[in-house]
């Protein structure tokens, strides 16, 4: 029985990335949260700013574990999902850059089978 694992379909690295980007901005989401309770006897602007960015990447990680999900089961939003977590990474050159064009690919084959 072969999987979408096994062929040279789209599935495999887009669901590679968005596992990577989601334990990238998990590991980013830990040292925001140390940072939070760090700021807490700071407080002020600190705690703002911890806040606004545990506020980001904690959804950020989610979706695109969710996605990677999505992927791997064939739904039809996932590569509709694919290219909007695709598109802030497109800002962040050059390495963001490749792996936002790579990511806008594979869902345009995945979005094309």
């Amino acid at each position: 029985m072969s999987s979408s694992w096994d062929s040279n379909s789209p599935v495999r690295p887009l669901t590679s990335m968005h596992l990577y980007f989601a334990v990238m901005y998990a590991f980013m989401s830990l040292l925001c949260l140390y940072s939070l309770y760090e700021s807490f006897s700071k407080g002020g602007d600190e705690l703002v700013k911890m806040l606004i960015a545990c506020g980001i990447f904690i959804p950020w990680t989610f979706a695109h574990y969710k996605t990677s999900d999505a992927v791997e089961k064939g739904k039809t939003w996932a590569s509709t999902a694919s290219y909007i977590l695709a598109t802030p990474l497109l800002f962040a050159f050059p390495i963001g850059t490749f792996f936002g064009v790579r990511m806008m690919s594979h869902a345009s084959k995945l979005k094309q089978e």
